[in-house]
Formats: structure tokens, C-alpha cells, sequence
């Protein structure tokens, strides 16, 4: 079963702070390594980004959970593949209220491995700072 996001009040895309897809465009366009558009941010900005990147693809999961044809990795994977392409892919997809895209991940939607954008964030601000990522709190998030 897949859920049903007609019954939402939320849209959780507009939700999701600007300077986050605006980093995520910065990684997807850079012709250098994650590194250095991580190097441009405070630590604060950092943490956002995980957390916000963490969110969005959580938030879109839901609607891949019941889908028993795959892994709890793979759904993990995609929906942070999903994320890593943009807001307008992403908005695109969630405002597909039947999702029925579900079906068949690997071949309707040819998508590729995961970037590592998330993982590129928990290690920048590890290497900066020598600890994890923080758990999230709503001081901070929004």
C-alpha cells in the first residue's frame, strides 16, 4: 500500500529552507570536490544541511516503505538520491499525489547510486570539529 498524500495538511517541500536546495545545486554543479562547497559553510550551516537532507528523504520514504520488492537500503538509497537531485525533482515527485512511480524504481526511473551529499556533510563538519553530526533539535533545523 502506498500512502496516500491527498490526506496530508503538510507540504513538506515548502517546508524545506532555500539555502538548502541552494547547497545542494552548489554540489551538483561543482566541478571540485564536496569538500571544498563544505569548506564555505559554518558549522551551524553544516549541521542544517545534514539535517535537512536527512528530513527530506525521510519524508519522501514513506511513500516507498510498503514497496516489499526492495531493501530498507535501497529505498534509504533512493530517496537520498531522490533529494540529491534538486527542488524541482523533488517537488515533481511529491506532488505526485498517487506515486504510483513506486512500482518499479530501478527501471522507470533510471536512477543512479546516491552522490553522498549527506555523507559529504557528516564528514566535513567530523573533520572540522572531530565529532558527529549532532541529533536534530528544532532549535536549529528550521
Amino acid at each position: 500500500m502506498i500512502a496516500d498524500r491527498t490526506k496530508m495538511t503538510r507540504n513538506i517541500p515548502d517546508e524545506i529552507p532555500e539555502e538548502f536546495w541552494k547547497i545542494i545545486e552548489s554540489l551538483r554543479t561543482s566541478k571540485n570536490s564536496f569538500s571544498q562547497v563544505f569548506d564555505s559553510l559554518d558549522e551551524t550551516e553544516i549541521i542544517r544541511f545534514a539535517w535537512n537532507y536527512e528530513e527530506s528523504a525521510l519524508q519522501m520514504k514513506m511513500y516507498f516503505e510498503s514497496t516489499y520488492e526492495f531493501s530498507e537500503d535501497s529505498v534509504d538509497e533512493f530517496c537520498f538520491w531522490i533529494v540529491s537531485q534538486g527542488e524541482e525533482y523533488y517537488r515533481q515527485l511529491w506532488e505526485k499525489c498517487e506515486f504510483q512511480i513506486v512500482t518499479n524504481m530501478n527501471s522507470e526511473l533510471q536512477y543512479q547510486a546516491d552522490p553522498g551529499f549527506y555523507s559529504a556533510a557528516c564528514d566535513a563538519f567530523y573533520q572540522r570539529t572531530g565529532e558527529e553530526v549532532p541529533e536534530k533539535n528544532d532549535d536549529l533545523f528550521y
